[in-house]
């Protein structure tokens, strides 16, 4: 708090900076309290970094409200904060939309769970909000099925996302099975990560399937889960060799080629 109240005096007269990066400083309620003023001076400011410290849900309020001025933010790293599920979270989904160019949003280890991911699930829905929105960090938040059928549904439209992470949480199989029909929809991603969740045989048959008939996806991460390696592999080998089969089959015979 007292490293926030000195920069609350530094930071105004640069009007320029572009990053900011104000990572484990056990920033609480008081430190952030005396830096909201400042952000009013920081309109150019594109990467926001507040990581690991100390904020809390009344905390996140006050910084909520303090960002509003930052129409240009195209970066914000929340992780490792307090938010919780209820008016942190609220607090962060009517923010959100003030910032039209973001790009990666990092809310891992922030305990916002099911019905904190469902409050911000409205926002992403909106994709015409997030243009360039490409990279979304979710995890060990305690999201559950529940949680991610409500994100999976939001995301029909983020065309441009690349990056899904939601590792070290608490979901199942139908929260992956939902993930897995969103795929399609997906065109560009290019990473789902999805270890230490808990998933079983038939989660992953469903995305085997979505994987093998997406182009983009390079890196599905599916480690610690309710599986094995040997029947992962057993379950891709299997996808992809089910593909093959229908594409041969659905090759036209040689007088049409011919034709």
């Amino acid at each position: 708090n007292e490293v926030a109240r000195a920069l609350a005096t530094a930071l105004p007269s640069l009007t320029r900076l572009k990053r900011l990066y104000l990572d484990s400083n056990q920033i609480q309620f008081e430190g952030i309290s005396a830096l909201a003023a400042v952000f009013a001076h920081l309109t150019r400011l594109e990467v926001l970094s507040f990581s690991d410290n100390d904020l809390g849900a009344r905390g996140f309020e006050v910084l909520a409200k303090a960002l509003l001025p930052l129409s240009e933010l195209r970066e914000l790293c929340l992780d490792g904060n307090n938010i919780g599920d209820q008016e942190g979270a609220i607090a962060l989904a009517k923010v959100l939309p003030r910032f039209p160019r973001l790009q990666k949003l990092d809310l891992s280890r922030t305990f916002i769970g099911d019905n904190g991911v469902k409050i911000l699930a409205s926002v992403f829905a909106n994709a015409t909000s997030f243009p360039e929105f490409h990279e979304l960090r979710l995890e060990a938040n305690q999201i559950g099925d529940k949680g991610v059928q409500s994100l999976a549904d939001s995301l029909y439209c983020s065309r441009q996302l690349r990056l899904l992470s939601l590792g070290a949480n608490r979901i199942g199989n139908e929260g992956a099975e939902r993930l897995a029909t969103v795929l399609k929809h997906l065109p560009k991603l290019k990473a789902l990560l999805l270890g230490r969740n808990l998933l079983e045989y038939q989660a992953v048959e469903a995305l085997a399937s979505a994987r093998v008939g997406h182009s983009e996806l390079q890196q599905l991460a599916l480690e610690g889960n309710a599986i094995t390696a040997e029947e992962v592999d057993a379950i891709f080998t299997a996808a992809y060799a089910e593909r093959d089969v229908t594409q041969e089959e659905n090759k036209p015979d040689g007088d049409f080629q011919s034709r």
